[in-house]
């Protein structure tokens, strides 16, 4: 099998440390990385190379790696630039893997939802706390409208 050609756009904190769990995976191959700061830039190549012999194309514009040949990206920048990457990403032929968080209203989720109907291209959220058992047991105890009719619900870890 031909390895999953993958890009990360954003190597702050969820980026950096999704690099051990990527590698993991064999049929991931990290070809091209991207952050705005430098030195974000440089420590993830050095680490890449250094810890697994990975030497991946590095820019600090995420439209050039869009430009890559890629198979997928993973979204893990800023919060309020999520939705506009993975917009961009979906409309360039790639699939996305979007870290926690980025849609600040309902209209951003359906842009996300428009994007990959018409594009044909996944975008899932990366956040593991939306799919363990209770979370899902919960939500399909609502859809099955054992609480009644839900006018408000709060959460968090």
């Amino acid at each position: 099998m031909e390895k999953i050609r993958l890009g990360i756009i954003g190597l702050g904190g969820r980026g950096k440390v999704l690099l051990p769990s990527i590698q993991a995976i064999s049929a991931f191959h990290v070809e091209a990385v991207c952050d705005l700061y430098p030195e974000r830039v440089e420590e993830y190549v050095r680490v890449c190379e250094e810890e697994y012999g990975l030497h991946p194309f590095a820019t600090k514009n995420y439209r050039e790696l869009l430009e890559r040949p890629l198979d997928a990206v993973i979204v893990s920048t800023t919060w309020n630039t999520h939705v506009p990457i993975a917009l961009e990403a979906m409309q360039a032929g790639l699939h996305v893997g979007m870290e926690v968080g980025g849609a600040y209203c309902e209209k951003d989720c359906w842009d996300l939802v428009n994007t990959s109907q018409s594009t044909g291209k996944i975008c899932m959220i990366l956040e593991n706390c939306c799919y363990g058992d209770n979370e899902l047991t919960v939500f399909h105890m609502a859809r099955l409208g054992l609480f009644g009719e839900l006018v408000h619900a709060q959460g968090g870890y």
